[in-house]
């Protein structure tokens, strides 16, 4: 949850965020992505293995997703680049 410990690490320090309305709800939807991920990971941890794999498709998805909205960018610089839009 990279993104979102970032995001939630300036806004702490420097306040609400000042994000463009469509830059506001792209970091709601990477937060909320990266909370999916996560709670899935959370759950494969208490399934036995023969039953884990069907969380792996939908984790993959999900983090394909993630991808399409940071472009893999470190989350300094797509805090940035979303503050310029």
């Amino acid at each position: 949850m990279k993104y979102t410990n970032y995001f939630g690490i300036v806004t702490r320090e420097h306040g609400q965020l000042n994000l463009p309305d469509h830059q506001f709800q792209k970091m709601m939807n990477i937060v909320h992505i990266e909370g999916i991920i996560e709670g899935m990971e959370q759950i494969k941890k208490g399934l036995p293995d023969e039953l884990k794999y069907k969380f792996n498709l939908r984790i993959v998805l999900e983090k394909k997703g993630l991808r399409c909205l940071t472009d893999d960018l470190e989350p300094k610089e797509l805090l940035e680049l979303m503050h310029r839009r």
